[in-house]
């Protein structure tokens, strides 16, 4: 539920990334509802618009960790679709400064994290002093998978 004409805005520096989000949307016959714009997180986002909800999935593993993962990731997925830098943290830093720029207030962000990044991303977003309520959810597994914030 976006506040401006309805539409949803899909943001991704890839090219490739939106054309398949765009074929996806089409499966699922939602992509009347979408607007996918080519940009750098939140630079591609109009400036004088509020949104209700921001979702992410940022790449989150350590530059150091990629040649570790299963070959199914790391040989079919992009590097830039992974490496979240030295730490795993880079974009969550620019989430926990830029985001509540762009979400209303009551707004939630939801993030997708590493197993072991809840602790690290949680405060990262409370330095912000924008966020309330911020918690992480587990997976079926029982691992940390996702955080969830509600913009004060």
């Amino acid at each position: 539920y976006i506040l401006y004409i309805g539409f949803k805005p899909m943001t991704d520096v890839s090219e490739e990334a939106l054309s398949t989000a765009a074929g996806n949307a089409s499966l699922n016959e939602v992509n009347r509802q979408c607007v996918f714009l080519l940009g750098d997180m939140f630079k591609a986002l109009p400036t004088d618009r509020e949104y209700d909800m921001i979702i992410s999935n940022p790449p989150y593993v350590r530059t150091a960790d990629i040649d570790d993962l299963s070959i199914e990731v790391r040989d079919h997925e992009p590097k830039s679709a992974l490496d979240g830098g030295k730490d795993g943290l880079d974009f969550y830093r620019v989430i926990a400064k830029d985001a509540s720029m762009h979400l209303r207030s009551g707004g939630v962000m939801v993030l997708e994290i590493g197993a072991d990044q809840a602790g690290s991303v949680k405060r990262l977003l409370m330095k912000n002093k924008a966020w309330e309520n911020v918690r992480k959810i587990q997976d079926m597994a029982g691992l940390d998978r996702a955080i969830i914030a509600e913009r004060k």
